[in-house]
């Protein structure tokens, strides 16, 4: 058991404290008497629970069409979850995402149709295991198109550790995927060779990078795109 600290102090000798676990524990102290006559503090517990510490005040929801799927993003208002997960439907929604940490603010639905209309809620889970569910989104209808050379926005950004950078080729083609900084130097390649089309995610652990501006340059043999990105510390 950690240090406890005092809450509150009050009438009646009733004192209310909390562990370092959150847990919640009022006592009355007395003296106790032993047979030699001398005094002895004796703590009486009056009860013992835990304390919920999560509030999700509200939940903002929303939903937009990406290149291989609809993109679900949200934030959160209050205190961050144990967990979350994404739903999809309307009158009977069925989670699709399993459980998330509860500090995950996206998650991409890659199971969906050209041509169909979704609609998404978020579940969030507290600390004591209470369900709240948010949402709906909008309908939004996956767009019907051919697949494109595309460069996401790096998530997240600004980064510090690790930084997510994904992409969409539109043919199987060489390609070439680097990371520069606002001298025009290279500091790193993330991706180099022949790939198949589709979408790719590639991780660059920026741990080691000083923080400031860089860009991210994506090249294939006919096109060529870019992205900014902050590293923070």
């Amino acid at each position: 058991m950690g240090d406890w600290y005092t809450v509150d102090s009050g009438g009646d000798d009733l004192s209310n404290y909390l562990d370092q676990d959150d847990r919640y524990f009022q006592y009355r102290l007395t003296l106790e008497a032993s047979s030699d006559n001398t005094l002895s503090p004796r703590f009486e517990y009056i009860s013992v629970e835990w304390t919920d510490t999560t509030d999700v005040k509200d939940v903002t929801l929303s939903a937009t069409a990406e290149n291989d799927g609809l993109l679900l993003a949200w934030s959160i208002d209050g205190d961050t979850p144990a967990s979350v997960r994404v739903l999809r439907g309307e009158d009977e929604p069925v989670a699709v995402s399993g459980s998330l940490d509860g500090s995950t603010s996206r998650w991409l639905d890659r199971e969906v149709e050209p041509g169909g209309s979704y609609v998404y809620w978020l579940e969030a889970t507290d600390n004591a295991g209470q369900v709240q569910r948010y949402g709906p989104t909008a309908a939004v209808v996956v767009p019907e198109q051919v697949q494109r050379l595309a460069l996401e926005e790096p998530y997240p950004n600004p980064a510090d550790n690790s930084v997510s950078v994904a992409f969409t080729l539109s043919e199987a083609q060489r390609v070439s995927l680097s990371v520069y900084d606002l001298a025009g130097r290279r500091v790193t390649t993330l991706s180099e060779g022949e790939l198949p089309a589709g979408r790719h995610e590639v991780a660059w652990n920026c741990a080691a990078a000083s923080a400031g501006v860089y860009l991210l340059w994506l090249e294939t043999e006919g096109e060529a795109l870019s992205r900014r990105m902050v590293v923070g510390r």
